[in-house]
């Protein structure tokens, strides 16, 4: 198992990765410096990608439009990016925070709790991954959230 990382950077949820409203699947005409390459080396055991965002304990309502995303994954660097369903067989996914039941760490900061199915990926072999913004958060503090993603 591995340590919560960051997958997208704070300010990088409030901007997708669409362009005129298109799907986002089109990893690789990613420029966005707040998007991170994945590595889960060969040595890590876990099999499953998890996804939970961090967001400002300052927010005082749920969001009306949550946050939506979509996982890509590749072997090596030089293959093409592979889109990834979730555990349900989605490939565009929802993370909605719910100021009343997650997780307050008492340092300003709330984390959302990973739906088991929802919010998991099988790595599917591969060695690196991708999160691309499909719909951008947009609340009051939406520049200070962060995606974080682990592998189980």
């Amino acid at each position: 198992m591995s340590a919560w990382v960051v997958a997208i950077q704070a300010g990088g949820l409030t901007s997708t990765d669409t362009g005129s409203g298109d799907v986002a699947w089109k990893p690789y005409q990613i420029t966005d410096s707040t998007r991170v390459a994945l590595d889960r080396p060969a040595a890590l055991a876990g099999t499953t990608l998890r996804l939970r965002m961090r967001y400002s304990e300052s927010e005082t309502a749920d969001p009306e439009s949550p946050l939506r995303v979509r996982v890509f994954g590749r072997v090596a660097e030089e293959e093409p990016w592979a889109p990834l369903c979730n555990a349900v067989g989605d490939r565009s996914v929802e993370i909605r925070w719910n100021l009343a039941d997650d997780v307050y760490d008492g340092d300003e900061s709330r984390y959302t709790t990973p739906d088991n199915h929802a919010h998991s990926w099988d790595c599917d072999g591969n060695r690196y991954f991708l999160v691309l913004v499909e719909v951008a958060l947009d609340t009051a503090h939406a520049e200070d959230a962060e995606l974080q993603a682990k592998i189980v």
